[in-house]
């Protein structure tokens, strides 16, 4: 992918990074994947970003245009491989079958496509482990004015000599580059000046007095000069544009107004003068990606869309997940890694502390058990004691995490680092630090099961 400039890397920060389970969570707000889009003369119209909204299973897939360039169509295909996209017989980016497609935009400098995760062109059984390819075609315009060198095929103009309203000539007028007069353009019929040349393309000009020079023909039309086909040295009112010149005073030929170099000029062919200054609108395609296609072009990144899905709790049927609770001290969260509808807690204590009360609740707020938590300062241990269990039941499997304030991560109970397998005793007890901090944040959860269920 190519570097983006300052201004381009600008622009691509204050576009919208969007935060985000499923087999597609991640655990951290993902970046923009940006590449310029290009025009086939390389010129840089703007830029395609893809981001991803894990959350939402949706990909973010924004057109961004600058340099007053303006988006008429855009046509996008997603995949996890590049042969997959759609070509035609001739290997070129078939962008009519492209899934993402929007016509018809009416000149905007943005547009952006949400793509769910079932529609793009991935196996979802591989995609955590592969590139992302994006083909991005665009069709853009701009209006430029109207402008660049005098129209018609001109060749040979020759040497001149003084003129404009010049004294060594014959009566010049507004003449530019030939032996002729009046406010017309090589034209072959003079005002004032000397026999009309033989028109006609390449005809040689009448001979203009003193440094008049050998003209072909042209015309005047509305103050910009263009070729005309017909072989007289008349003026005329239609035909057809040649590529237009700047008007107004110039100095050399092809350009109307009036000139300051004259004399002798050599022959030249049909020749077009002074231009247009009329609005010009500029289409182009462009592509994003400096992978060629056909006559196309793709990008890659590496896949940063997923993470492994948490290790989940095994719960055998009849068993529930239960979240240890200590009032004043808890707040509830959503916890990952477990199947049923258990609510989390995440405890805050202050380790000066002994001795802390809970209960151990399950998915409809139903207290389970009671729970005692004994934290002796030095000792390197976390007490736990249970009484009360409802029924004949017991803890199968407990995972508790204890560590310093705000370090607790949302990941699964078997990741909290401390797991127990259970086996019907009312006490169990984990490591702790040594040196406690002053608070602590204190999670434990468990699966209880009925007597009837094997350990």
């Amino acid at each position: 992918m190519k570097v983006l400039n300052t201004f381009f890397a600008t622009l691509m920060l204050l576009a919208s990074l969007l935060a985000g389970g499923s087999v597609f969570a991640q655990s951290s707000t993902p970046e923009a994947n940006c590449s310029v889009l290009y025009s086939a003369d390389a010129v840089e119209v703007g830029a395609v970003c893809v981001t991803v909204n894990p959350d939402a299973e949706n990909v973010f897939l924004d057109y961004l245009l600058i340099d007053d360039w303006k988006l008429d169509e855009a046509h996008a295909w997603i995949g996890d491989n590049a042969s997959n996209l759609p070509v035609d017989g001739s290997g070129n980016p078939q962008v009519s079958v492209f899934p993402h497609s929007a016509s018809n935009l009416g000149g905007v400098t943005e547009h952006s496509f949400v793509i769910s995760f079932n529609d793009l062109a991935i196996n979802a059984d591989t995609f955590c482990n592969a590139d992302v390819v994006v083909a991005a075609n665009a069709v853009v315009s701009r209006t430029v004015t109207g402008g660049g060198d005098g129209g018609g095929k001109s060749d040979k103009s020759g040497k001149s000599g003084k003129s404009g309203q010049s004294d060594k000539s014959g009566k010049s007028g507004q003449s530019d580059k030939s032996g002729k007069s009046g406010q017309s353009d090589k034209s072959g019929k003079s005002s004032d000046n000397g026999k009309g040349g033989k028109g006609g393309k390449g005809g040689k000009g009448g001979k203009g007095s003193k440094n008049s020079g050998k003209s072909g023909k042209g015309s005047s039309h509305n103050g910009s000069s263009w070729g005309s086909s017909s072989g007289s040295s008349s003026s005329v009112t239609t035909s057809s544009w040649g590529k237009s010149g700047k008007s107004g005073q110039s100095d050399k030929s092809g350009k109307s107004g009036q000139s300051d170099k004259s004399g002798k000029s050599g022959k030249s062919g049909s020749s077009s003068g002074g231009g247009s200054t009329d609005p010009v609108t500029e289409t182009v395609v462009a592509w994003a990606g400096s992978t060629a296609i056909g006559d196309g072009s793709y990008f890659t990144f590496s896949n940063d869309f997923c993470v492994d899905e948490p290790p989940v709790v095994e719960l055998p049927a009849s068993c529930y997940n239960v979240y240890a609770t200590i009032p004043g001290s808890s707040t509830s969260f959503s916890p990952v890694g477990v199947t049923d509808n258990v609510v989390g807690y995440l405890n805050n204590i202050a380790t000066a502390g002994v001795g802390f009360n809970g209960a151990l609740v399950n998915g409809n707020g139903v207290t389970r058990a009671d729970v005692l938590f004994l934290l002796i300062p030095g000792s390197g241990e976390l007490s736990i004691n249970l009484s009360s269990l409802v029924g004949s039941h017991y803890v199968r499997s407990m995972n508790v995490y204890a560590d310093a304030t705000g370090s607790f991560d949302n990941v699964s109970p078997l990741q909290y680092g401390n797991s127990i397998q259970g086996t019907g005793a009312a006490t169990y007890v984990v490591p702790v630090p040594l040196s406690l901090p002053v608070q602590m944040d204190l999670v434990m959860h468990a699966v209880m099961c009925p007597s009837s269920v094997p350990n």
